[in-house]
């Protein structure tokens, strides 16, 4: 990742560093799910799929700054499961697509 998305972390307050670093598992796999549900196969804006999701995200995840979901995206890209052009942090510039549900599927969190 460039330095673009290295410098994301530093307007987070260390409550919001420690709020993303304590997620279990299975709420990590609900922030993907979410992600998931946004995108499409067909390429779209990270802003999109993230404007879609900032209601419910917000209202399920208070405490985890929105700059989760950049992140999630960047792990997601690596299990193979999304596509993405550019840097996820630059959410204007950056575009992702679905390309496979991966190992996970579209399984509920707690499953």
């Amino acid at each position: 990742m460039g330095e673009e998305g290295d410098n994301c972390w530093d307007g987070l307050s260390d409550d919001e560093m420690s709020a993303m670093r304590s997620l279990p598992p299975s709420r990590v796999s609900e922030a993907d799910l979410l992600l998931l549900s946004a995108c499409t196969q067909d390429w779209q804006k990270v802003a999109r799929v993230l404007g879609q999701l900032l209601d419910v995200f917000e209202h399920r995840f208070a405490e985890v700054p929105l700059e989760f979901l950049s992140y999630r995206l960047q792990e997601l890209e690596a299990e193979g499961v999304v596509a993405i052009h550019g840097d996820p942090f630059l959410v204007r510039e950056s575009e992702v697509r679905l390309i496979s549900l991966g190992p996970k599927g579209l399984h509920s969190a707690g499953d």
